[in-house]
């Protein structure tokens, strides 16, 4: 694309991302949203934050073998 026209790309089947790319957009000029997305994203990080210790303490064993 020219210079001065942004282009987004979003996974097919990604719905889930496409909604909260356009929330992010929105969030700009509506704060009640950007305080919902920010809650969202916190929640979204415990509930990976598990796993995440499960893959580092993988990595970790796999280094130490």
């Amino acid at each position: 694309m020219p210079a001065g026209i942004p282009v987004v790309y979003v996974g097919i089947g990604r719905d889930d991302n496409a909604a909260i790319l356009a929330a992010r957009i929105m969030a700009v000029e509506d704060q009640e949203l950007a305080y919902k997305l920010a809650e969202h994203r916190r929640e979204l990080a415990e509930k990976i934050e598990p796993d995440d210790k499960r893959i580092d303490e993988q990595k970790n064993q796999d280094i130490q073998d």
